[in-house]
């Protein structure tokens, strides 16, 4: 495939090997539901042996089943870590007004909810409505009460903090979603990096 085949010249056998090796299963604890303690006692009752706690992210050796009870909860929200990284950097420690311009089903919108305490406003948008609209019963599940989902930007609104997660190539995925590899195509990033182009400009 053009992925790997682009890469080899730059990286290692052991690097390509690393891409496609499927990492640890990464949790971040709503604390809009929950607390760590809260979280930690659970984990507890349930005798899950191998577990690390980094802040609020829980990282896991495998997978929650989908009908558990944290999950369903709300309390836990699968995030990967360095997902959850890119939330803190946005300085929301007080009320604000925050556009999240590519929310997609909404994860980094529920964490700047639960990182300003559903104090200000999150303003939600994608030009997906099909995949915005899914963020719609996860807002109770993990009671996000500040994220308004916004449909259209022409109203020119003034935000404080935008909060740009532009589409990639998903390269990042490969290891849970072999198939991206065989998507990825210099047409598809050229594409990916015209759409980004785009989307920085109107931010």
């Amino acid at each position: 495939p053009f992925f790997y085949e682009s890469l080899s010249t730059e990286l290692t056998r052991e690097d390509l090997d690393a891409i496609r090796k499927p990492g640890k299963v990464c949790f971040r604890i709503n604390t809009n539901t929950t607390t760590v303690e809260e979280i930690k006692n659970a984990l507890n009752d349930i005798e899950l042996e191998k577990y690390q706690l980094i802040d609020n992210c829980l990282i896991l050796d495998s997978r929650l089943s989908r009908g558990d009870p944290l999950l369903k909860s709300g309390k836990l929200i699968p995030q990967d870590m360095g997902s959850q990284q890119v939330v803190p950097f946005m300085e929301v420690n007080e009320p604000v007004d925050v556009l999240d311009m590519c929310a997609g089903a909404g994860g980094k919108a529920i964490h700047l909810s639960a990182i300003m305490q559903n104090q200000g406003t999150v303003f939600a948008y994608d030009h997906d409505r099909h995949r915005l609209n899914k963020l719609k019963p996860r807002l109770k599940q993990t009671n996000s009460r500040n994220i308004k989902l916004l449909y259209d930007l022409s109203s020119h609104i003034l935000f404080d903090r935008v909060l740009v997660d532009a589409p990639c190539s998903g390269s990042g995925a490969i290891a849970r979603h072999p198939e991206i590899a065989m998507r990825i195509s210099q047409e598809s990033l050229a594409r990916v990096l015209a759409d980004q182009q785009k989307i920085l400009n109107s931010a």
